[in-house]
């Protein structure tokens, strides 16, 4: 299982590294020096001739570059000696990729990073939950304190001074209580802001050695992009000057043809003069020739026609054809009387054919080289092509981890630019809580009394309202019973008369009572009521300003961590492995960052971060927030972290698809451990331990994966954790553990 993981290492590795080529190079040649700092990122490329090599290497008759691919074309009438065969060079060594150390170190610190994030995360959650828990225990308090102030009213208004003491002093130890109670939200709420620094500290701490990665891979790009630049330059010098050569050899060839053409036209000329001669001086051959060719068809045609008279004509036509005959002989006579002059031009024929060939020859070297230049621009176009992609691939990588730079920094400066305003809001809006709470505890009980009270009279009235309906019923129930002289019916129903009537009498001096004390507190309680619904107003503006600043934080975090991830997630050229890391770390504080966020704006009334949300934009929380309900007096307000951790929650013993995500979240980050742990014991060849280990991580990968699946509701069954799970690993820490013991 763990072989398998090496397998895929060895392989990321091998796709890094540039292959060798076995490009043949002349032995003179001396081999290109390294490139500094980077090394020579196109040694070993298939495509690349050897610097100073041998550019026709392998093609039949071609000369080295380093001599003249067009020499022994010069003179076509002399072979040229077979050229001797180069040695053939040992194969390059592969250069070793240089930024492979860059790119696993990146790995690590992606890894490892959001490995502590998700950890630090998982443990702000459980401080919050731990929070909450606080705050219902404050709850639980203040209405023991109402109660206890109630108590000692009673108990001094009954002159009990013994029970209004220990009231009064059980009082005292739940307001100290409650300070302490105070006290733990106010740490925990410091650990959480600690949790954050040491958050934003770590990510500081790793950006120092990714900008030094960035530089790494900047000269890496920048080497191989001039060592490109250099080549494509020589390489076209090349090309220019093979088109010269070809140009230099077609002018050639152009003037021999144009001096071979005015050469036939002389000679022709010379030609038609002696023709013009003989022509002269055979008309009357000519014309007697031509005669007795008339002849011949005359008599042809009466052989034809006249086969009577065939023996006859065909003596005639024996005659005419030994006179034809006997002409042509004068006229050969004749012609061989010219044949001095006629001997010169033939020679001149002769020596013409000689030059038609030495054309011929050097059309066909014309070709010949034409042919090895097409070859030769080919291969130039695939070495370009070849390393044009590996400058492009460095240029990737390159803009990978400083996208990945680019966000973290925008993420930890966002954090630190916000950090003490949004923790001086957050503290404003729990001091104002407490003061609200302090301050409303007699305000609680006549709220208390108040509700009692209208209690009371709503049940008088109901009971009132029923005696009143019933009465005349029972009223004509007595009266038919007189009628019918039915004496025992008639006692029965003037009983219940009676019971009735004392029911409704007792109901309506309740109801009087309780009118007139609600009366009274309202009239002599308002002022203080109303004080108290302004400060409930003035907590809830401060409690939506604290939420509106975090809101604003949250979402431009998001935004900024999502379009990294995207980014990143585009790039398909490079290690895999590298961008994957690069692009897992974005993803998991993306996720992070966003459930925070849908917390927040289920409070806010907000809209949740749409698919399509691409700027850090503020919502207008006067239009889109939800109406302004005060909560109740025994109900202290929650906190936006404690309302997050709720409603990650659900009900009790139930998994919701929030906290699905963040188990997920923490699974891979345990799978990441185990896969740090695997590489160490790799490579001290612990092989019993890496079995044991590749099991652990991929066990952890499948409830991660199912998690995932349960969240997004593809499936309903609860995933089972493996053994291997630990549902504390986010308070566990190489150094100082912050959430001990809560």
């Amino acid at each position: 299982m763990w072989r398998r993981k090496n397998k895929k290492q060895a392989a990321a590795a091998a796709a890094a590294a540039p292959a060798a080529a076995p490009a043949p190079a002349p032995a003179a040649a001396a081999p290109a020096p390294a490139a500094k700092d980077a090394g020579d990122m196109f040694s070993g490329m298939s495509s690349a001739p050897a610097q100073g090599g041998d550019m026709f290497g392998g093609m039949e008759s071609a000369p080295s570059q380093g001599g003249d691919m067009f020499s022994g074309m010069s003179n076509p009438q002399q072979p040229s000696a077979p050229a001797a065969a180069a040695p053939v060079p040992a194969e390059p060594p592969v250069a070793q990729d240089p930024l492979m150390g860059s790119r696993q170190k990146l790995m690590q610190i992606s890894n490892q990073l959001r490995s502590e994030v998700v950890r630090l995360n998982e443990g702000e959650r459980k401080m919050r939950e731990y929070i909450t828990s606080v705050e219902n225990v404050i709850s639980g308090l203040n209405d023991q304190l109402v109660e206890a102030e109630a108590a000692e009213s009673t108990a001094l208004a009954e002159e009990d001074y013994a029970k209004a003491e220990e009231i009064s002093t059980r009082s005292a130890a739940l307001k100290k209580e409650l300070e302490a109670k105070h006290a733990e939200i106010q740490t925990c709420l410091q650990r959480n802001g600690q949790a954050t620094q040491m958050r934003v500290t770590k990510i500081q701490n790793e950006l120092v050695t990714i900008d030094a990665m960035i530089k790494g891979f900047d000269a890496a790009y920048t080497s191989v992009n001039g060592m490109f630049e250099e080549m494509v330059k020589k390489l076209d010098e090349q090309s220019a000057a093979h088109d010269a050569r070809l140009a230099q050899m077609m002018n050639v060839i152009n003037e021999k043809e144009e001096a071979l053409a005015k050469s036939r036209e002389a000679i022709a000329a010379e030609k038609e003069v002696i023709e013009e001669k003989i022509r002269e001086d055979c008309v009357d051959l000519y014309k007697e020739k031509e005669e007795a060719g008339m002849l011949k068809l005359t008599l042809d045609e009466e052989i034809a026609s006249l086969k009577q008279q065939l023996h006859q004509k065909n003596q005639e036509l024996l005659a005419c054809t030994k006179h034809i005959a006997e002409t042509d002989q004068k006229i050969q006579q004749v012609r061989v009387k010219y044949l001095p002059q006629f001997q010169p031009i033939e020679e001149k024929n002769k020596a013409l054919s000689g030059d038609v060939k030495a054309i011929e020859t050097l059309k066909t070297q014309y070709n010949t080289a034409a042919g090895r230049v097409e070859m030769v621009k080919k291969s130039f176009d695939e070495d370009k092509k070849a390393k044009k992609e590996i400058v492009d691939t460095r240029k990737d990588e390159l803009d990978v981890i400083t996208c990945l730079a680019d966000a973290l920094k925008s993420y930890d400066r966002l954090i630190v630019e916000t950090f003490q305003p949004l923790t001086a809001k957050q503290n404003a809006m729990y001091a104002m809580r407490k003061a609200l709470e302090e301050n409303s505890i007699h305000s609680k009980g006549i709220t208390n009394r108040m509700q009692v009270l209208e209690s009371t009279i709503s049940t008088n009235e109901a009971i009132i309202n029923e005696t009143s309906t019933k009465l005349p019923e029972l009223e004509q129930q007595k009266t038919e019973a007189v009628a019918a002289k039915n004496y025992k019916m008639a006692g029965q129903v003037t009983s219940q008369i009676k019971q009735l009537q004392t029911k409704k009498e007792s109901a309506s001096m309740a109801l009087a009572s309780a009118q007139e004390e609600l009366s009274g507190i309202k009239s002599g309680s308002a002022e203080e009521l109303a004080a108290l619904e302004a400060k409930k107003a003035e907590y809830e503006e401060s409690r939506r300003a604290y939420l509106q600043s975090y809101y604003d934080l949250l979402r431009s975090n998001a935004i900024t961590l999502r379009r990294a991830s995207r980014t990143i997630e585009s790039v398909t050229r490079g290690d895999d492995t590298f961008r994957f890391a690069c692009q897992a770390l974005a993803g998991s504080l993306f996720d992070i960052t966003n459930n925070d966020l849908t917390a927040v704006a289920d409070q806010l009334g907000l809209p949740h971060l749409g698919d399509q949300d691409d700027e850090p934009v503020s919502s207008p929380v006067a239009a889109q927030a939800a109406p302004d309900t005060p909560a109740a007096p025994a109900a202290p307000a929650a906190s936006p972290a404690a309302s997050a951790s709720s409603a990650a929650e659900g009900k009790e013993g139930e998994l919701t698809a929030e906290r699905a995500q963040e188990l997920a979240a923490l699974a891979e980050a345990q799978m990441e451990s185990k896969n740090n742990e695997l590489d160490v014991a790799m490579g001290e060849e612990k092989y019993e331990l890496c079995d044991t280990l590749s099991a652990e991580s991929e066990a952890l990968e499948t409830y991660a994966a199912e998690l995932k699946k349960f969240a997004s509701g593809a499936v309903t069954e609860v995933p089972v954790a493996p053994p291997c799970f630990d549902p504390n690993f986010a308070s566990k820490s190489a150094g100082e553990d912050m959430f001990a013991g809560m």
